[in-house]
C-alpha cells in the first residue's frame, strides 16, 4: 500500500515534466523571432495540453478518492488521446508537405 504523505509525487512530476518540455518544445513556434503559428500547430498545442492537464486533474481526483469522476475524466482522456495522434499526424504531413513544395525538403521525414 502508498504512503498517504508520498502519494502520486512520481506520477505529478512525470506530468509537470512532460508539461514544461511540451512549453520548451512549442516555445519558438510562439514567441521566436516572426513567428506565425498556423492552424495545424494551434490545433496540436491545444490537443496537447487538454490532454496533460486532463491527466493532471484525473491524478487529483484518484488522489482525492473521487472514482466515479476519475472514471469520467478517463473516458474524455480516451477521446482525447486519438485526437491527439490526429492532430500529430495532420501536423507532420502539412509540415512535410510544406517542406517539399518549398524545395527544402522536411527534416521529420526520416
Amino acid at each position: 500500500m502508498r504512503n498517504p504523505k508520498a502519494s502520486y509525487v512520481a506520477e505529478y512530476t512525470l506530468v509537470i515534466a512532460v508539461m514544461l518540455l511540451s512549453v520548451a518544445g512549442f516555445w519558438n513556434i510562439y514567441l521566436g523571432t516572426g513567428v506565425t503559428p498556423t492552424y495545424y500547430q494551434n490545433l496540436h498545442v491545444i490537443t496537447s495540453f487538454t490532454w496533460l492537464f486532463l491527466l493532471l486533474y484525473q491524478l487529483w481526483l484518484i488522489e482525492k478518492k473521487n472514482f466515479l469522476s476519475h472514471r469520467k475524466i478517463g473516458l474524455s482522456i480516451a477521446f482525447i488521446g486519438p485526437l491527439l495522434v490526429a492532430t500529430t499526424t495532420l501536423l507532420s504531413v502539412h509540415s512535410a508537405h510544406k517542406g517539399l513544395v518549398s524545395g527544402r525538403g522536411d527534416f521529420l521525414i526520416v
